[in-house]
């Protein structure tokens, strides 16, 4: 459930930030000047939503957005999440489970409060289409491309030539598994009066709820050779080593940031690192991260492995250092160069550029 409505809440938190931000007709400022001066004027916007695959279509579920960045996406089961960027908390919910995951300290890793979002639309990447009817009414159609931190998301806008406003957007399926071209369709109504109580993030009473994050500060080590460890495959990083147990990790590095109820996953997020515990087996697998990772706020890695090789670096680096991977992977500019069977290693690259690592025990012969 929590994976659905984070994928839901993604292809709607994109449309959000495009159709308010106010870069979103960069390559045509003419045509489009007054529908930017129109939504800039808006509060909020109710969204209904439709997945279309050739002649077929569903409903998707509903959305609903405020000026101010707060955001909630309902599924049509039930589920729904609400986010609010400036709390900076996410709520996942689903009522049949009567279950609820709830994330402090969150970090949206698309545009969130959405008038004051980067200019995300490529320059030159709009071009209008001939007029449309929609619902007996002339509609002025354009595509433009939204520019994501990682990738490029190609939306038509339709828009009601006597308001100025956009009245329905369209956009490819996000789904991964997609055998089939999907297309997720939004029809839009502006300043339509929604009831604050759509974007609580309390969870319901008498739900099970599950909490990440933290909603203090994160706080550097003081010793920079535990903010930015060296990490040695086969080994683990600065002081710890595999197969410590968590006592003995928590001797080396101190306090974590947040640890799990059992204890075997103890995350120093202000550090960018997370160290897996078995109770049997000891330190299991260690992970370095960054934020463009991560839903929660986390610090970037700082460390290096042994061979030098720090967040940001190219596969060329990654290869060059290490040889041919065992195993490769690649899907939508996200790149797995799998080190696994020799070194235990495994490197997570998006558009060529490291964002984050695996270290795992490797099995002596």
């Amino acid at each position: 459930m929590i994976a659905r409505c984070s994928a839901l809440a993604a292809a709607v938190a994109i449309v959000t930030a495009g159709i308010w931000s106010f870069g979103l007709f960069g390559g045509n400022p003419e045509a489009l000047a007054s529908v930017q001066e129109k939504v800039s004027r808006t509060q909020s916007v109710a969204m209904t939503l439709t997945s279309l695959e050739g002649d077929h279509s569903k409903p998707a579920g509903k959305g609903y957005a405020m000026a101010d960045g707060r955001l909630r996406v309902e599924q049509p089961d039930g589920a729904y999440t609400v986010i609010d960027p400036k709390a900076e908390i996410s709520l996942a919910v689903d009522p049949k489970a009567k279950t609820a995951l709830l994330i402090r300290g969150y970090h949206n890793r698309l545009p969130a409060d959405i008038y004051h979002t980067i200019r995300n639309i490529q320059k030159g990447e709009v071009r209008k289409l001939p007029v449309e009817r929609i619902d007996g009414r002339d509609a002025e159609v354009f595509i433009a491309t939204v520019k994501l931190s990682e990738t490029s998301q190609e939306i038509t806008v339709w828009v009601n030539p006597k308001t100025r406003l956009p009245i329905r957007l369209a956009m490819a399926d996000l789904s991964a598994d997609a055998k089939a071209k999907r297309i997720l369709r939004i029809d839009l109504e502006f300043d339509t009066p929604l009831d604050a109580k759509l974007f609580s993030t309390a969870p319901p009473e008498r739900f099970a709820v599950r909490t990440l994050g933290i909603d203090k500060p994160l706080q550097p080590a003081k010793d920079g050779n535990l903010q930015a460890p060296t990490v040695t495959a086969g080994e683990g990083i600065g002081p710890v080593k595999f197969g410590m147990s968590a006592k003995e990790v928590i001797e080396k590095l101190g306090e974590p940031d947040q640890k799990d109820k059992r204890g075997m996953a103890l995350d120093y997020l202000s550090r960018g690192y997370s160290i897996h515990v078995s109770p049997q087996r000891g330190v299991f697998m260690i992970l370095c991260n960054t934020q463009a990772t991560f839903a929660i706020k986390v610090k970037d890695f700082a460390g290096k492995t042994k061979e030098g090789i720090a967040m940001g670096a190219a596969s060329g680096d990654i290869l060059k250092a290490y040889g041919p991977p065992d195993e490769k992977s690649v899907e939508d500019g996200t790149v797995r160069l799998s080190y696994r069977k020799k070194l235990g290693l495994e490197f997570t690259l998006f558009n060529d550029r490291l964002v984050a690592y695996s270290l795992s025990m490797v099995k002596k012969k």
